[in-house]
């Protein structure tokens, strides 16, 4: 799928890129935390997730 079939312009791809960045981020660095703080960044990425979901959806076939 393109750019122009999604619909998006540069400066949504760009956000969505960092949106991605973000998610990529935290997935690691939960992967290396403390037991203490894994809670906090589970909290992260579904905040994050639920306000992105709706194209995260049409993406998702994409991203695997």
């Amino acid at each position: 799928m393109t750019f122009k079939q999604m619909g998006v312009d540069p400066e949504e791809t760009a956000r969505r890129q960092s949106v991605c960045e973000r998610l990529n981020i935290l997935w690691h660095k939960r992967q290396t935390a403390e037991p203490q703080k894994v809670k906090r960044i589970d909290r992260s990425i579904a905040a994050i997730l639920r306000t992105e979901r709706p194209w995260m959806k049409d993406v998702a076939y994409f991203l695997y």
